[in-house]
């Protein structure tokens, strides 16, 4: 992608910031202001978002979870040892099937694994039903590119993904790559329930003071009497509280300013001055139908 070309980067841009903490280009073009790691998980990001969904379909193989995945980590190890060549996310498969077991790349379309530190969890896997895997994915792509929506369930129910392949874009002295990290699990520890349930997520006291703030500008700047106000009050340091909205993947870096990731940001606050912070207006509704929680949201809405 050169030259004057300008590509769709709403999705990369969003799921950037989500596993970054930080603010994406504005533009394509402007990718090379970002360090070289930032840039290929930039440009990663924008080719998974405009690249058609590949598919390796396989059938009979594979009887446990743990054994598809124990193939792939030793393919990866075999790709390493035979090559001098790296090999990039873009160069995973989006899915591969055996049985009811599943490899997918999550890529964003439609799912983004991330663990608690916002660790990219690019490839995860899944123990149920891949025809309905297959049907999620065409069914994202076409909702970005058209800029439709599709008809999803209404309910609060999650793949339960159980995360494979951490992948880190890094610069080891002069080359500029990614370091992989995998998890290797026994067929033990993979059996679990079909789905999760999504649940907006839980926001300390002083953290819910810098939402607030935050609320009535649309924006924070992190400055030392911004910090002193934390440390004074709460007794913890500002980094930590930072760290945990950014831990949300609701929040990101702009320079030293905090602000949402998205155009609209939900929050409710609890008697104990903690509280909850979504964006999708539908899930919180029915997560809060289902807790017994009142719906006294408060909205964070950018205007760019």
């Amino acid at each position: 992608m050169t030259g004057d070309f300008e590509p769709n980067i709403s999705s990369a841009s969003k799921h950037f910031s989500q596993i970054t903490g930080k603010s994406a280009p504005n533009r394509y073009l402007d990718i090379h202001s970002l360090s070289k790691p930032d840039g290929i998980l930039f440009y990663t990001l924008v080719q998974e978002s405009l690249a058609p969904i590949s598919i390796i379909h396989g059938y009979n193989g594979y009887r446990t979870e743990s054994g598809l995945r124990k193939s792939f980590i030793d393919l990866l190890e075999d790709r390493k040892n035979v090559s001098q060549h790296g090999l990039g996310v873009p160069s995973f498969p989006s899915l591969v099937t055996s049985n009811e077991f599943c490899l997918i790349k999550t890529n964003g379309f439609p799912f983004l694994a991330l663990l608690d530190d916002s660790s990219w969890v690019a490839i995860a896997s899944t123990r149920y039903n891949p025809v309905a895997i297959i049907l999620e994915m065409i069914w994202s792509k076409i909702s970005f590119y058209f800029n439709i929506k599709m008809p999803w369930g209404d309910g609060l129910e999650m793949e339960n993904l159980s995360p494979l392949l951490i992948a880190e874009s890094a610069k080891i002295g002069e080359k500029i790559g990614w370091v992989y990290k995998t998890i290797e699990l026994k067929e033990s520890s993979l059996i679990r329930e079909k789905f999760t349930f999504w649940k907006p997520k839980k926001i300390s006291e002083p953290a819910m003071s810098l939402i607030n703030i935050m609320a009535t500008r649309g924006s924070i700047e992190l400055d030392d009497e911004r910090r002193s106000y934390i440390n004074d009050k709460y007794q913890v340091t500002l980094d930590s509280i930072i760290e945990e909205l950014l831990n949300t993947n609701y929040f990101m870096l702009d320079e030293q300013i905090l602000r949402p990731i998205q155009s609209t940001t939900i929050i409710i606050t609890n008697e104990d001055e903690t509280g909850y912070v979504a964006s999708d207006r539908k899930l919180f509704d029915q997560w809060c139908t289902s807790n017994g929680v009142e719906r006294n949201y408060m909205f964070i809405v950018l205007f760019e």
